[in-house]
């Protein structure tokens, strides 16, 4: 039972986590900021770097070993847990670095709207197709191996 409630509260920590995240990338990335200089862009360099990291690390197949070997049925959860609240880091401990990059209007930012809504549109498929319960670490994964490489 304790299990069960563990992998739970990882999936609504996750969905927490998307939840917070498209708020940070919807409202606060869209309004200007003052300059953090050099001292931003090296915090945000290393936050997106351990975020990075533990997704790298956790595909390795010791690492895998290590925590099957420790908790099989929750080794996903883990995963989840640790993903999401280093998404959340990322999210609140974001620096601006300031200064504007681009300056999108008329056309071009149509275009760039619809750019990010499909890549919204193909990660929402993938998911689907990986199975969200199964993502989230609720549902034990299946027992296909490798890289999955065809949508149908």
């Amino acid at each position: 039972m304790a299990a069960r409630a563990f992998v739970w509260l990882g999936g609504a920590l996750f969905v927490g986590a998307l939840l917070l995240c498209a708020w940070w990338y919807l409202v606060v990335l869209g309004q200007p900021q003052p300059s953090g200089g050099i001292d931003a862009l090296l915090v945000d360099a290393g936050l997106v770097t351990v975020f990075a990291l533990h997704h790298s690390l956790f595909a390795r197949q010791f690492v895998k070993r290590l925590f099957g070997s420790l908790a099989p049925h929750v080794m996903r959860s883990v995963y989840v847990y640790v993903a999401s609240l280093l998404l959340i880091a990322v999210c609140l401990a974001w620096r601006p670095v300031g200064g504007e990059l681009y300056r999108a209007t008329g056309v071009r930012f149509v275009s760039h709207v619809i750019v990010q809504l499909a890549g919204l549109w193909c990660v929402t498929l993938a998911v689907a197709k990986i199975d969200p319960l199964e993502l989230a670490g609720i549902r034990p994964a299946s027992e296909r191996e490798g890289l999955q490489t065809e949508f149908f």
